[in-house]
């Protein structure tokens, strides 16, 4: 394989009450609420995130939104080339801080 995933950097998922989602998993696993906007919570846990955030209609709710890799030597320019070479459209790429 080209890339080689090394851990989890993030899980986001829609809830029916994110404050209720959010202090469940800072309270009951120690996960640190790093930020908060009122709509979404990030928990910090280890490495990772996790995004949980209000369902936008109530077919949506406990639904994951998206999962994000980290990846081993991370390079944009391979990682969107080799994207497009199997037909792939990057709309936004998030690259690693």
């Amino acid at each position: 394989s080209p890339f080689k995933a090394i851990s989890v950097n993030h899980i986001s998922y829609n809830v029916a009450d994110y404050a209720k989602s959010r202090d469940f998993y800072a309270e009951l696993l120690g996960m640190s609420v790093s930020k908060d906007n009122g709509k979404q919570a990030l928990l910090s846990f280890g490495d990772s995130i996790l995004v949980v955030r209000n369902a936008r209609t109530p077919e949506m709710k406990g639904t994951i939104d998206h999962m994000a890799y980290a990846i081993a030597n991370w390079d944009e320019a391979k990682v969107k080339a080799e994207l497009e070479k199997r037909g792939l459209v990057i709309a936004k790429m998030n690259t690693p801080s």
